[in-house]
């Protein structure tokens, strides 16, 4: 009988251990704000600190340039109804003639939004589209090329989204075509699946110079139940929140 009641108190001296220490936690970590579910305070840190750091990424280089936003004219309906997006500081566009090619120039786009080309000198060529820029440029040109055509490609666009959290490659993405949020995940590797929780991925954008949130269920959109598409903008941060609990 000694025998037997000796790992017994061990079992229960350890379970009442684990207990306890879940039992701090959980009334320690955890804050229920008005209008989310619950979640860590450790995990909300964690969050607001990698918010922040991409925030302040996403804003290096690009004080003096206004930031596409939801309510915006920055994507624009080209004729055949996909997007066609405005130039933005740090693109690099190719200007291209048809034969008077000493005229031809590669070049970034200075972060005042400008480009300083032979003949014309500066021009503002951020917030105008490819199509917007090539009109402005062939009447520019006009008295030295007399008709000639000219055409204005994105060689490099400057438009990226960040990601971070449960996903298996963090980091940023160039976006050189309209995508989901979906698509972005799966550009970058897709998301952990032992730790994302897919129905509560957070999308922070700057509209109107305030940062807003959108929370996004993909398991919804995984499982089909849900089929309007989200369409990411340049600059967005996409977070993919960790379970609470993974075992």
């Amino acid at each position: 009988m000694i025998a037997l009641s000796i790992p017994y108190r061990r079992l229960q001296d350890c379970f009442i251990v684990v207990l306890s220490a879940m039992l701090v936690v959980l009334a320690t970590g955890c804050r229920t704000p008005k209008g989310e579910t619950a979640n860590t305070s450790g995990s909300a840190a964690a969050e607001s600190n990698i918010v922040q750091m991409a925030t302040a990424i996403r804003n290096t280089g690009m004080a003096s340039e206004e930031h596409r936003t939801a309510s915006s004219t920055n994507d624009l309906p080209a004729a055949n109804g996909t997007a066609r997006s405005l130039l933005l500081a740090g693109d690099v566009v190719s200007i291209k003639f048809g034969y008077s090619t000493n005229y031809d120039t590669l070049q970034k786009i200075s972060i005042d939004g400008m480009l300083n080309l032979p003949e014309v000198g500066e021009l503002q060529a951020a917030k105008k589209t490819s199509p917007e820029l090539q009109a402005e440029l062939k009447s520019l040109y006009e008295p030295h090329v007399k008709g000639d055509t000219i055409t204005v490609n994105v060689v490099t666009s400057s438009a990226v989204v960040y990601v971070l959290g449960a996903v298996l490659q963090p980091g940023r993405l160039v976006l050189e075509h309209p995508m989901t949020a979906l698509e972005v995940l799966a550009s970058v590797g897709g998301f952990d699946s032992r730790r994302a929780q897919l129905s509560q991925v957070r999308v922070y954008r700057v509209v109107d110079g305030k940062q807003v949130q959108f929370q996004l269920d993909l398991n919804r959109v995984l499982g089909g139940a849900e089929l309007d598409l989200f369409m990411v903008k340049p600059f967005d941060i996409i977070y993919v929140p960790e379970k609470k609990f993974n075992f």
